[in-house]
């Protein structure tokens, strides 16, 4: 089939010109995409560019105009799409890799973050009396119920729990003279 009648099928999308249109140029399409996404992470988006390429030929075969060959005309198609799809896989790697450098810096903030945090936490804790302490630690770290700290203090729940809400509203305090220039806890 010449190609004067090959693109004159195109338009018309005649079954048999598109079968024409793989069997003879589809080896040179390949050739021309496979050469411009020749790196590793590129190869997997071959076939995928081929399928764009001869669709584009398909929606465009009626603005084909007889100045140059058609085969020149196809190929041209194929290395602009091809170098389509290279930008966006640049881009698109650019993006992860700047988004696994982001996510490795902000674990390393978040883990400086929780470690002065920690540190800050432990000066207050240290700041509070032998006895608020233990229960602090008995009540939040070791997670004792509240029928084991009643059974170890020998009071009962109602008292428990006022000497907890004292308790938290000292860290509260402790916490605000920190923050807010009160107490200097690093003495």
């Amino acid at each position: 089939m010449k190609d004067d009648e090959l693109v004159k099928g195109l338009i018309l999308r005649d079954v048999d010109s598109f079968n024409e249109l793989i069997n003879v140029y589809s080896k040179d399409i390949l050739k021309g995409i496979s050469y411009v996404l020749r790196d590793s992470q590129d190869k997997e988006y071959i076939e995928e560019c081929f399928d764009d390429v001869v669709m584009q030929i398909m929606e465009k075969s009626n603005t084909f105009k007889f100045e140059c060959s058609f085969k020149g005309w196809i190929m041209c198609i194929s290395k602009n799409k091809a170098l389509d799809y290279k930008r966006r896989i640049k881009k698109y790697y650019s993006t992860i890799e700047l988004n696994e450098n982001i996510r490795e810096d902000s674990c390393l903030e978040d883990e400086y973050i929780q470690k002065e945090s920690i540190s800050e936490f432990n000066k207050i804790v240290n700041k509070l009396g032998a006895v608020d302490k233990t229960l602090f630690v008995k009540k939040y770290v070791l997670e004792n119920s509240t029928k084991e700290l009643c059974e170890y203090y020998f009071i009962s729940e109602e008292v428990l729990y006022k000497r907890l809400s004292r308790l938290r509203k000292k860290l509260r305090e402790l916490f605000k003279n920190m923050k807010f220039g009160g107490e200097n806890i690093y003495e």
